[in-house]
């Protein structure tokens, strides 16, 4: 397979607020907004206010977990909020029993099990891996992607990092012309601690990725 290309995204004339053209500039902040577990049925009244309350002023995202759902439900969520500019379809890496994460699930939930890049993700970044983790978010109609990155250990702080940022490297070369936002999932202590929000901080300065404006889990708030 080689590199990941999406196409670009036109916005329906329905919605009045900023594109995802524009969104993607930077300079618009945007509102993202979880699918829920009670309650979905009505987050689409939602997205119509949010344009109509503020205009051009905010950006409009939503955001699926893909593990905790059927393959089928992604699709059809998506689907039926295509007229949201931003639509992120998380892999959640970070759950994987050998992520590292310490509250991590011993074993996979039933709904996880059926998404195959759970089943063996790869200590060190693989093409091939990298590709199915940015395909299956395109294939359930994720409008931007999420670098196929996960845990960021605070143990060894700055070799976990390195390490998150190779997948965020490859990812954006297997993507070259996508929306790709960096995703990494983290402990509270990496902004709450001074010796590990330098490391983190040093890191968005000098990678040179863009944008870094993603999705980051703080976990253990």
């Amino acid at each position: 397979m080689g590199p990941l290309v999406t196409e670009s995204i036109d916005e329906p004339t329905t919605y009045a607020g900023p594109s995802l053209k524009k969104i993607l500039k930077g300079d618009t902040p945007v509102i993202l907004v979880h699918k829920s577990v009670q309650g979905a049925q009505r987050i689409g009244e939602v997205f119509e206010q949010i344009p109509l309350l503020h205009g051009k002023s905010l950006g409009l995202g939503t955001i699926i977990r893909l593990p905790s759902m059927s393959s089928e439900k992604a699709r059809e969520y998506l689907s039926k909020h295509d007229s949201v500019p931003i639509r992120f379809a998380d892999p959640e890496l970070h759950i994987h029993p050998q992520s590292g994460w310490q509250d991590a699930p011993p074993n996979l939930s039933h709904s996880a099990q059926n998404w195959t890049y759970l089943s063996a993700p790869p200590s060190k970044p693989s093409a091939l891996w990298v590709d199915e983790v940015l395909k299956i978010q395109v294939d359930h109609g994720a409008s931007a992607l999420l670098t196929a990155s996960g845990w960021v250990s605070e143990v060894n702080a700055q070799k976990s990092l390195d390490l998150a940022m190779q997948f965020v490297s490859m990812s954006r070369d297997r993507a070259p012309a996508a929306p790709l936002f960096v995703n990494l999932a983290m402990d509270s202590r990496w902004l709450t601690e001074p010796g590990l929000r330098e490391i983190l901080l040093g890191e968005i300065v000098e990678s040179g990725q863009v944008p870094w404006s993603g999705v980051t889990n703080i976990l253990r708030e």
